[in-house]
Order: structure tokens, then C-alpha cells, then sequence
């Protein structure tokens, strides 16, 4: 979803138009856990590359910078192949994307059970939406314009 930013949670990627002294700058954010839950309930895996130039396409403008943002995998999810996926994502055309890979720790939140009464901690992602927050704040503060 890329003709606009919205406040919807479930976005998984925004574009957005920043005007700087007489030149015009086109933004993507790609909020990477969503973009995978969406990817999989389609049966598939995201080729970032194709995505890219699919939406500079749409956006009728090259995207001048390109965030990519994700939790840090946890010892579970941890394996050679997701993280040279990460490493991918930062390459250069015709090799990569080339977005500005952010990941963000999990953080612990304790739970209680009120029925049966137990305790357990639960990871939460808490860092990757304020990191996407962030960006899009100082996106505004650079007089984003959005389309």
C-alpha cells in the first residue's frame, strides 16, 4: 500500500514526497514484520527488488531514500539465510533494494494469568513502531508531502 501514509498499524509500506529548496525527494518505509505476515498469507516471498521499482513506478518518481524496518530475530527465528536476507536488503541495485535496514530488540512484558494465576513473560514488539514513528515525524519536519 503505497498512495499514502495512513495511521492504520497494518501498513506495510508508505511513500511520501519531501520538498527541499526546489527539488523534490520521494520517501518508502517498509514496516517489514507486516510486509512478511502479508507476504505469507499470500503464499510467497516478497522480491524487495521488484517492489521497489514497482513502486517508484507507481510513485512516477525514484524513491531517494528507503527504510526498511524489523525486530532483531530472536534465537528462534535467528538462521544464515534471514540474516543474509537483511544483508541483501542493503545492496545497491541490480544486487539489492537498497534500503536502510533498522532492526529493534524485543522487550520482555509480564504477564498474569487471572484465572489460573500464572506468571510468564511475553516478547513484545514495541521498538520497530516508534522507530517507523520517528522516521515519519522527521519526514514531516522536512515538509513531507503526501500522495
Amino acid at each position: 500500500m503505497a498512495s499514502s501514509m495512513s495511521s492504520t498499524a497494518s501498513t506495510a509500506s508508505s511513500a511520501s514526497t519531501v520538498e527541499t529548496a526546489g527539488s523534490t525527494r520521494t520517501a518508502l518505509i517498509i514496516d517489514g514484520s507486516y510486509a512478511m505476515i502479508g507476504a505469507r498469507s499470500l503464499g510467497g516471498k516478497i522480491d524487495y527488488i521488484k517492489l521497489r521499482a514497482a513502486l517508484e513506478e507507481l510513485a512516477k518518481a525514484p524513491f531517494g531514500d528507503c527504510w526498511f524496518f524489523d525486530q532483531n530475530p530472536s534465537a528462534q527465528r535467528l538462521n544464515a539465510s534471514l540474516t543474509a536476507e537483511y544483508h541483501r536488503l542493503k545492496f545497491a541495485p541490480p544486487d539489492g533494494p537498497q534500503f536502510q535496514v533498522s532492526l529493534f530488540p524485543m522487550k520482555k512484558y509480564s504477564c498474569h494469568c487471572k484465572r489460573c494465576g500464572n506468571h510468564f513473560t511475553q516478547n513484545v514488539q514495541k521498538g520497530v513502531d516508534n522507530g517507523i514513528a520517528t522516521k515519519i515525524l522527521s519526514l514531516a519536519y522536512e515538509n513531507v508531502r503526501m500522495w
